[in-house]
């Protein structure tokens, strides 16, 4: 195949956005393409294959954030995000957009794109990609439907905003009328679930949408000493230690609530001298100390990979109670490190779980069987691996098979 200029659009690099850092990394790796990211968001140390927009646009970004706070009233604790971008960054115009043969569009919301730009980068007649990280491109406006289905239909039933329907039926509207348009667009879900969502969805059923799953290549992200890590991080060489991590706890999507009843389950199988627990993110931590009995090790916010792999490191299982999550990084992580993970059989975290093999899959919304599952890892000798699907070179080898599709009128 030619050697083609790919393009990845991301709004940061941090945290969800490494995703486009690091699959622009596998193509420089396991091809002959040229692979960049071009990111909104500065960072304090700016990385080299990552090109930042410049200062206007951060500027343009904000007064579009605070306009859109404005005008778009709702109970982010009750429904999680929604968005409405009012205006964005003239992408279409950036020489390097310009230069590509191939652009990947990832997560460019607060105030990257808007609905415009999207219309002006697709008549540009190149291939377009667009890689699904959430239920975005399918919906009105919502990150995740969470146990809303209007989006099978117009959006026009919003149970978010209850007086007034339009904000998602507008803005269904305007997408369904750029998406139906071009033919130069396809679709790429990291998760069969998100996937399936889509084919159900008005808006997406009549596209291409593959599955090929995150990229995930590092040699940080490893099996290690675990008592030489819990000496460093002054935690006990004798007890079990329960992992879980979030940026937040309060989201309506993480489950916090289902893994705080899971602890108090335990609470009649392990003792405060058998059991402790391990949280990295941004989390209250006297809330998180009131709510459980066991001892709590707050790491923090973790931005160092040598950190986040240590915490998987010093634990016997990380726990995902997460309701509503499309390809959670955290398990291909966990798993890497050779730590079992414990899911509840909802979004995209189970396909990367055998049950009772490399993890434990519990039941929907049942936290005695998130407790079981937990105990279950803790109890049991398993020989954690990463399943086939989600090995760098597999996932690569995937994308090279799309890139051939679309570029010779094949489908696969």
């Amino acid at each position: 195949m030619n050697t083609l200029n790919i393009l990845h659009l991301q709004y940061s690099s941090k945290s969800a956005g490494s995703c486009a850092i690091r699959l622009s990394r596998g193509f420089a790796h396991y091809s002959n393409h040229n692979s960049h990211v071009l990111s909104l968001a500065n960072e304090d140390n700016p990385l080299e294959d990552v090109t930042y927009l410049p200062k206007q646009a951060r500027l343009r970004s904000k007064v579009n954030n605070k306009l859109e706070s404005l005008y778009l009233k709702y109970n982010k604790n009750k429904h999680g995000l929604f968005s409405n971008p009012l205006f964005g960054y003239p992408i279409s115009k950036h020489e390097l957009v310009r230069n590509s043969d191939v652009i990947y569009i990832h997560w460019v919301m607060m105030g990257f794109f808007s609905l415009n730009s999207f219309k002006a980068l697709f008549s540009l007649n190149k291939k377009i990609i667009i890689f699904m990280h959430d239920m975005w491109y399918m919906t009105g406006g919502c990150h995740y439907a969470i146990d809303c289905s209007s989006f099978e239909g117009s959006c026009s039933k919003c149970p978010i905003f209850p007086n007034n329907k339009n904000i998602a039926l507008n803005q269904f509207l305007l997408k369904k009328s750029i998406f139906s348009k071009y033919s130069n667009v396809y679709f790429v879900s990291p998760s069969n679930w998100l996937k399936r969502l889509g084919k159900e969805s008005a808006l997406l059923s009549s596209k291409q949408i593959h599955f090929i799953p995150n990229y995930f290549k590092s040699d940080i992200f490893k099996p290690k000493d675990k008592n030489l890590i819990r000496r460093n991080l002054g935690l006990p060489l004798n007890k079990s230690i329960i992992c879980f991590g979030a940026v937040s706890i309060n989201s309506p999507y993480k489950g916090w609530a289902y893994l705080k009843s899971a602890l108090e389950c335990l609470n009649n199988l392990y003792n405060p001298d058998q059991l402790e627990i391990l949280v990295f993110g941004e989390v209250d931590k006297e809330l998180i100390n009131k709510d459980i009995q066991f001892k709590v090790n707050c790491l923090g916010y973790l931005d160092d990979q040598n950190d986040i792999s240590n915490a998987y490191n010093a634990s016997d299982v990380f726990v995902l109670p997460s309701t509503m999550d499309n390809q959670p990084t955290t398990v291909i992580e966990s798993l890497n490190c050779g730590v079992p993970v414990v899911v509840f059989d909802l979004g995209g975290g189970p396909e990367m779980i055998d049950h009772k093999k490399n993890g434990y899959i519990a039941k929907p919304y049942d936290s005695i069987d998130l407790a079981k599952g937990i105990n279950y890892c803790l109890t049991t000798s398993l020989d954690v691996y990463l399943k086939k699907d989600y090995h760098p070179n597999r996932v690569m080898e995937k994308h090279e098979y799309l890139l051939k599709s679309i570029h010779y009128g094949n489908t696969y």
